[in-house]
């Protein structure tokens, strides 16, 4: 959730405004706001691709999501939680915004995309050095 509420000469000028993955507050969200949910998938798709590659055997596939997720979710939960901000003094002291994410929802979303999205890059590794098959021998 991201915000802000600013108080121009005892007015309050512009709504409380509120971005989340099930609701984009009042009004349309900015393209750009997108980029938010979709560089993070990419990067857990690279993230499994990048693991295969580097793995000796394939079905270490879920050992490597065991370990690579929760960490991952973990360490986005602890960035999210220490990093809620909250700005006071917009405009001549008398506004504020605030930037929070949600630190349980951040962890749960990040564990299964984290895990879901590696699995999906691992397998496309496995796809992509399958021979395919022809009918010329």
């Amino acid at each position: 959730e991201g915000g802000a509420r600013v108080d121009l000469g005892g007015r309050v000028a512009g709504p409380l405004r509120d971005y989340s993955l099930w609701e984009w507050g009042r009004g349309e969200p900015l393209p750009m706001l997108f980029l938010l949910v979709v560089i993070p998938l990419l990067a857990c798709v690279w993230a499994g691709v990048s693991a295969r590659r580097r793995a000796g055997d394939p079905s270490a596939m879920l050992h490597v999501l065991l370990v690579a997720s929760p960490v991952s979710a973990v360490t986005l939960t602890l960035v999210g939680a220490i990093g809620r901000l909250r700005l006071a003094g917009v405009v001549k002291g008398s506004g504020y915004a605030s930037v929070a994410p949600d630190a349980v929802l951040v962890f749960v979303l990040s564990f299964l995309a984290c895990g879901v999205l590696g699995a999906l890059g691992w397998w496309l590794v496995d796809a992509s050095s399958v021979p395919a098959l022809s009918g010329e021998e």
